[in-house]
């Protein structure tokens, strides 16, 4: 019997999800093949939102600004003021499952499949064979940073904004090869902004730089691109906006005074410094437990003059003009 042509590609794209699913699986296994979870920067706490999250659920409170719970039974703003895609996600799953460890890992899995799946379709839009677009997206839960999310700070909603960044990458991507602007960067966006608020906006120096060449290199599609992006702009706005003001007047009932003492190079006022030391930073130190490294890389410098000279060598590509 002879598959139909319809048929043939379901069953591919299921072996190439299954492919991903399968790498995430393995990239976790020194989770799940051991008992209890890695010793790491946060601790339980992920769990511990998740399982405060279905207090409040049970309770009748969907979407929580407050748990009593925490802090020693005094009570926090946590549940408003941290990110919380992967904690819905996970508390959804433990309903499902009824085991925390269970659902973390599969919670961690589904998202992990997600970037996996994003750096697919990336390489996909550059016509990539199929075979080395899912070598490639396989090895997303493998790469260095989301290990070091993973394992070693424990930084889950960090670890779901890393995951939903490719497909702002493959969004791009159609906005300059194909001349496409997506209507789905609007939920992209909305959940980026629940999965990690400050990676949601620096990341989105890529999009509108994208959006800026757009504009520049197709003059005929101008006027379509800026109706769109304002339509986007102001569903987005609707979403965020009620967080964000709420967020601002909760801002009176939070100190941070302790810390500031304690440690001065965690207060964000102390901390603003010339753009370029993030670049290079020759005053920091990692010796004195007070200071903040401010150097994010020693590589951006190089990757920058790097991109540099590729947009001069390629000026003349189609992908440009």
């Amino acid at each position: 019997m002879t598959l139909n042509l319809k048929t043939k590609k379901r069953i591919i794209n299921l072996l190439i999800i299954s492919l991903m699913i399968l790498a995430a699986f393995i990239g976790t296994c020194s989770i799940w093949l051991n008992d209890g979870w890695p010793v790491n920067h946060e601790n339980a706490t992920f769990a511990a939102r998740i399982h405060y999250l279905i207090q409040s659920w049970e309770r009748g409170d969907i979407f929580p600004i407050w748990e009593p719970a925490e802090n020693y039974g005094m009570g926090s703003l946590m549940p408003l003021l941290y990110p919380k895609l992967f904690t819905y996600s996970g508390a959804i799953i433990f309903l499902l499952t009824g085991e925390m460890k269970t659902a973390l890992l599969l919670t961690i899995i589904l998202f992990g499949t997600l970037g996996a799946a994003g750096i697919f379709c990336c390489c996909r839009e550059i016509k990539m064979p199929r075979s080395w677009s899912v070598l490639l997206g396989s090895c997303f839960i493998f790469f260095n940073y989301v290990q070091v999310d993973l394992i070693i700070r424990g930084a889950m909603a960090e670890y779901a904004a890393l995951c939903l960044i490719p497909f702002l990458c493959w969004w791009s991507m159609r906005l300059l090869l194909k001349k496409q602007f997506s209507w789905w960067i609007l939920p992209l966006e909305t959940l980026l902004f629940f999965a990690h608020t400050a990676i949601m906006i620096y990341s989105g120096g890529m999009v509108l730089t994208a959006f800026a060449i757009a504009l520049i290199h197709f003059p005929e599609q101008r006027k379509q691109y800026l109706l769109r992006a304002l339509i986007s702009a102001t569903a987005f706005t609707a979403v965020a906006l009620p967080w964000v003001l709420l967020i601002n007047d909760m801002q009176k009932y939070i100190t941070f005074v302790a810390i500031y003492i304690l440690l001065p190079g965690f207060s964000p006022q102390l901390n603003i410094v010339p753009p370029a030391r993030y670049l290079f930073d020759f005053k920091s130190s990692l010796t004195p437990a007070t200071d903040v490294f401010q150097q994010l890389d020693t590589g951006i410098v190089a990757g920058l003059l790097l991109c540099g000279a590729t947009l001069l060598f390629f000026h003349s590509s189609t992908v440009i003009h």
